[in-house]
C-alpha cells in the first residue's frame, strides 16, 4: 500500500517520491523499481510513460522516484480538450496515441524471470 505521496514543484524538474512504509512496502517496492528497471532495458522511453529516476531504502520505508505527470488522466485529458481539427494537429494527436499504445504493449508484454507479473 503506497503510505505517502510527496511532491517538489519549486524546481524546473518536477518529481514524485513514493514512499512505502507498510508490511509489503518491500514487496511492493521492489516489484515496482523491478518493473521500471526492466522497462529501460528494453530501450528508450515511449512517448506517455514517466521517467523512474531511481529507487532506494531509508529505515524503514522503500522509496521510488518518479517523474510528476501533471496532465492528469487520459480521460481527463479528452474531457477537457478541444479535438484537433488540422491536418498537422490530427497527425500529431494521432503519433503521440500510438506512442501510448507501444508503451503499454511494451509494458503488457514484458518478460519477467522472478514470478513478478506476467510469464513470456
Amino acid at each position: 500500500m503506497l503510505t505517502t505521496l510527496q511532491m517538489n514543484v519549486e524546481s524546473d524538474h518536477v518529481y514524485v517520491l513514493k514512499i512505502y512504509s507498510d508490511f509489503e512496502g518491500d514487496h511492493n517496492y521492489n516489484s515496482e523499481v523491478n518493473t521500471f528497471r526492466k522497462l529501460s532495458q528494453l530501450g528508450s522511453p515511449e512517448s506517455g510513460t514517466i521517467t523512474f529516476y531511481g529507487g532506494f531504502v531509508q529505515g524503514e520505508t522503500y522509496n521510488v522516484l518518479l517523474q510528476y505527470a501533471n496532465g492528469g488522466t487520459l480521460e481527463d485529458y479528452f474531457d477537457n480538450l478541444e479535438p484537433p481539427r488540422e491536418r498537422a494537429e490530427i497527425h500529431q494527436f494521432w503519433s503521440a496515441l500510438f506512442g501510448l499504445f507501444t508503451a503499454v504493449y511494451r509494458i503488457h508484454n514484458m518478460n519477467f524471470r522472478d514470478g513478478e507479473g506476467r510469464k513470456g
